[in-house]
């Protein structure tokens, strides 16, 4: 009869390591977000098109080759220079398109994610010639 109240004390304790465990596994899940095992490299993507962007935003050579674009200019076109700077990111294929302001920028980028960033570069010391330069990237 002692063995039988015993048993009962031992099934609790196994319930409570049981019920931890279970609620341990739970806090870990919400606090990595559900990302178990999940490479997300879209935010490294975006800051590199961004620091690609304002690369050319802060270059006077590039900055003018996208004001004196005649609208709107397709990758096919996009001088060299230029080509070079928006593909200089390891790892990533990109394009870019060169438009008015109230136009819409849009590829035909076939691939499964595309990660686009967009800047507009108004004016250099003589021409105000407002200019939408989009880039489009995917991983290769």
């Amino acid at each position: 009869m002692n063995f039988l109240k015993d048993r009962k004390g031992w099934i609790r304790i196994v319930e409570a390591f049981v019920m931890i465990v279970l609620l341990t596994g739970l806090v870990l899940v919400i606090l990595n977000k559900g990302q178990i095992g999940f490479n997300d490299s879209s935010e490294s993507i975006y800051l590199k098109e961004q620091t690609t962007l304002n690369e050319i935003q802060t270059n006077n050579t590039l900055r003018n080759y996208t004001l004196n674009a005649t609208v709107p200019l397709e990758w096919a076109n996009f001088p060299a220079p230029l080509k070079t700077k928006i593909n200089s990111s390891d790892g990533l294929d990109c394009s870019g398109k060169v438009c008015a302001l109230g136009d819409d920028c849009i590829s035909n980028i076939s691939a499964k994610s595309v990660y686009t960033q967009s800047v507009i570069i108004t004016a250099n010391l003589n021409t105000y010639n407002p200019r939408r330069l989009k880039i489009f990237c995917a991983e290769k």
